[in-house]
């Protein structure tokens, strides 16, 4: 009882009251729009992030070199590492790429850009897309694995490309 007393309904009733205290100066037409914000965002990152879950679990069939499947999983680490973690390492990498591309624009054209790389939604769409890689790639990896090899062989025997063959037969059936 006391677990959920203190880690459930305390803060549930403290989130109420202040929901109550300060409702009528919360903005509606705020709130709608910061929320279709993360929406897209979450669509976007959601479509770049099954994209390259795809195009990678595609390379590991194809070709299932000793590199192949250390770069898969390597890609799968995002899931197991913390949040704050990829957050810190990302923006460390991005704001070296941003010096690194201000002091171009500045040798090239004598003005900086400022910070194209860490301050834009691009640092958030490369966070999330290493934190979830892992859950997508899990999924395609066993949607590929259910598909027999047999269904490959017949498309090429017949002349089928790679390409045609995740178009009409692959990507159907996933």
């Amino acid at each position: 009882v006391t677990p959920v007393l203190l880690g459930f309904l305390i803060p549930l009733l403290q989130l109420i009251y202040w929901a109550i205290n300060v409702f009528e100066l919360a903005a509606i037409d705020d709130f709608i729009s910061l929320a279709l914000g993360s929406f897209s965002l979450a669509a976007v990152t959601a479509l770049v992030v099954v994209t390259l879950a795809v195009l990678f679990s595609y390379q590991l069939r194809w070709h299932a070199s000793f590199a192949n499947r250390w770069q898969v999983r390597l890609l799968s680490l995002g899931y197991a590492l913390p949040g704050m973690v990829i957050a810190v390492g990302a923006l460390i990498m991005l704001g070296q790429l941003d010096q690194w591309l201000n002091h171009f624009t500045y040798a090239v054209s004598g003005n900086y850009i400022g910070l194209l790389l860490s301050g834009s939604l691009f640092a958030l769409v490369f966070c999330y897309s290493i934190r979830f890689l892992s859950v997508a790639l899990q999924n395609t990896e066993a949607g590929i694995a259910r598909i027999s090899p047999s269904i490959d062989d017949a498309a090429q025997t017949l002349g089928a490309s790679r390409w045609r063959i995740f178009h009409r037969i692959h990507s159907p059936l996933l």
